[in-house]
This record gives structure tokens, C-alpha cells and sequence, in this order.
């Protein structure tokens, strides 16, 4: 990494506290290692719809785990944006589902998606969390991420990879 390399996302599971409350660890940890080296800080990045949910602790079910949590985010991205990470192209997929907010971010360079709990190998996400829709993330999936190439190659935030051609072909639920 460089001076002008910034960690653009911080990738997480919005249905489990610990990986919520992890995002500001994260943060201060990459701070710190950053701040070592002459790099600048690191910022948090959300989808745009994520706003509310990450600063209300019963959307985001840290009050029910005991442990209230929120999340404040350095920028919040659109649907369709580009990141540039350290000259890697990133495009952002409002994919919202399993969440409200949900985001998958595809490299069409590298030929790949990282999806979350949006799309599984053969599956979807859960979709019994606050602001939650079935039919949304089915909507999200065929809309969204069947228009990639199909030898896209797609990291769940779950289980193994599989790619939009298999997805497309023996996913039961799109």
C-alpha cells in the first residue's frame, strides 16, 4: 500500500452486533497503523439507506443482544457510484433485500462481486431482519446482479463462491 491507499469499506454483516460494533474497531486499529505510516485516515463506508438502521440500535438488533450499538459512517454511497481503490475500479449495487440498505460491490476488472448476504450458492439471504423483503432482494438479484457477465464470480458473505451463470441457472429462489 501507498500513502494515498485508503481502506475503502469496511465489509459487514449488518444482522450480527458484534460485526456492527466491530466497524469502529476496525476503524481505530487502521487509524492507528495508518497514522504510523503517514497515511491518511480511514473512513467508513455505507450505502446511503443504511444511514438510519446503523444509528438505530433496535433496527440493527444491538439492543436486543444487550450491547446498543450505532455506527456513523464517513460516506454514504449510491447506487451506481465508482470507488477507485488504490486504482481498482469498484462499482457499487444498491441490493436491497436482506436489508434496506444492502450493497454489493463488483470489480469488473477482476471479475468479481462481493455481495453479503444478498445472494448464497444456490440461496439468498435472510430476510426476517427490520426493513427486510423477500421480494425486494429477489428484485435486487434479478435486476441487479443477473446483468453481470455470468463468469462473474461472487463472494457471499457466507459459505462458498459460485458465479451468476450457476446462480442464474439452479438458484431456486430467483
Amino acid at each position: 500500500m501507498d500513502k494515498d491507499s485508503h481502506l475503502k469499506d469496511t465489509i459487514r454483516n449488518q444482522e450480527k452486533e458484534l460485526e456492527i460494533s466491530g466497524c469502529e474497531e476496525l476503524k481505530a486499529a487502521a487509524d492507528a497503523y495508518a497514522g504510523e505510516h503517514g497515511w491518511e485516515p480511514v473512513k467508513i463506508y455505507a450505502g446511503e439507506a443504511e444511514k438510519d438502521f446503523l444509528l438505530d440500535t433496535k433496527s440493527n438488533l444491538s439492543k436486543d443482544m444487550g450491547r446498543p450499538v450505532t455506527v456513523t459512517a464517513d460516506v454514504y454511497l449510491k447506487d451506481g457510484e465508482e470507488l477507485d481503490l488504490d486504482g481498482i475500479r469498484i462499482k457499487v449495487l444498491a441490493t436491497p433485500g436482506h436489508t434496506a440498505g444492502g450493497v454489493s460491490y463488483y470489480f469488473p476488472e477482476g471479475g468479481f462481486l462481493i455481495c453479503g448476504d444478498t445472494l448464497f450458492q444456490e440461496s439468498v439471504g435472510r430476510t426476517d431482519f427490520p426493513t427486510g423483503s423477500m421480494s425486494t432482494l429477489v428484485r435486487s438479484v434479478k435486476e441487479k446482479l443477473f446483468t453481470l457477465p455470468e463468469e462473474t464470480v461472487v463472494y457471499p458473505g457466507h459459505g462458498d463462491s459460485t458465479t451468476i451463470g450457476h446462480e442464474k441457472k439452479y438458484n431456486p429462489f430467483c
